[in-house]
């Protein structure tokens, strides 16, 4: 692409986007549900990369629904959206809490607000079918750090983290999952 428009609520995000493609791209801060559509559109292709956990729930579709009405006929939008039944989403979600508890024991209470976060299961995309081609594959979902602890350093790591993805990207698992 020789032009990038980025939508984010976060001008320190868009700052990082900026040195990263700096004149290839167009700066937008806001919400891209309640901006008028950019001149630009249509687009080429649009990405949401672990964005959408993090729309109220009620506004997840209509997003999406705005991006593909915003895409040119046959363009992609690859979403990276983790499956909340997967493997290693269970896996997080135990460690994320334990170490929530662990935290607060240490440190007394600080009732701090998490950042709004909600995900659908998979059979939720099948939704979009009706204007979309959907195609769901395993992504990793372990953070880079949480990676490293649990297999990169431990005897078979990779390999069980090797397996844990094939077991992700399986067809059969979303059906079992859900």
């Amino acid at each position: 692409y020789t032009k990038r428009v980025c939508v984010d609520l976060s001008s320190e995000a868009l700052k990082l986007a900026k040195e990263k493609i700096g004149e290839h791209g167009d700066f937008i801060i806001g919400d891209y549900l309640s901006l008028p559509t950019p001149k630009s559109a249509p687009f080429d292709g649009a990405t949401l990369i672990n964005v959408l956990y993090h729309v109220k729930r009620e506004d997840q579709e209509k997003l999406v629904r705005k991006i593909l009405s915003d895409l040119n006929p046959g363009a992609k939008l690859v979403i990276v959206y983790s499956n909340p039944h997967s493997p290693s989403a269970i896996i997080t979600k135990i460690l994320v809490k334990a170490k929530k508890q662990l935290t607060a024991r240490k440190n007394g209470d600080t009732h701090e607000n998490p950042i709004y976060f909600f995900r659908f299961p998979l059979n939720y995309w099948k939704r979009f079918e009706d204007v979309a081609d959907v195609q769901i594959r395993a992504w990793r979902t372990f953070s880079p750090a949480l990676e490293k602890l649990l297999f990169r350093k431990r005897l078979f790591g990779a390999g069980l983290l090797r397996m844990i993805l094939k077991f992700e990207n399986q067809k059969w698992w979303s059906r079992v999952a859900e």
